[in-house]
């Protein structure tokens, strides 16, 4: 199944990579409909091109959910751009392409998503649409 989102932001788009660049980011914007709780090795501050991370996800921050590994494939601070490949629980294959475009009055982020998640993929994919409407409305705030 394929997801995309849009979000047009009214900063630098230095600012909105800044931001998606943190790996404290990702657990802030899911508030309050998901908890990522890192495992293993301290992660550091910023997502590595290369590196395999790995999270504890609850859902509304107390209900365990599984364990969701997270690959960053690509990640271009040149071109504002970053690709990963992910899996946990239900979702077998998720391939998540984030870029950064610039605009006049600010920058565009885009979200490109496909995945599998067999039986559950309706489920995911509603799940995944207010998930990242709430992912972005919370990250406009931060960066304001």
């Amino acid at each position: 199944m394929r997801l995309q989102f849009e979000t047009k932001m009214t900063c630098p788009r230095d600012v909105v990579w800044r931001e998606m660049s943190s790996i404290a980011t990702l657990d802030a914007v899911s508030w309050p409909l998901l908890r990522l709780i890192p495992m293993g090795n301290p992660l550091g501050d910023r997502w590595q091109e290369g590196k395999t991370y790995h999270f504890q996800l609850k859902l509304f921050y107390f209900i365990p959910l599984h364990i969701q590994e997270i690959s960053f494939v690509q990640f271009d601070d040149v071109n504002f751009t970053y690709q990963t490949q992910e899996r946990g629980g239900p979702i077998s294959d998720w391939r998540h392409r984030v870029t950064i475009e610039l605009t006049s009055g600010g920058c565009l982020l885009r979200d490109e998503i496909h995945f599998q998640a067999g039986l559950s993929n309706v489920s995911v994919w509603c799940f995944s649409q207010l998930l990242y409407r709430v992912r972005r409305l919370r990250l406009r705030r931060r960066v304001k």
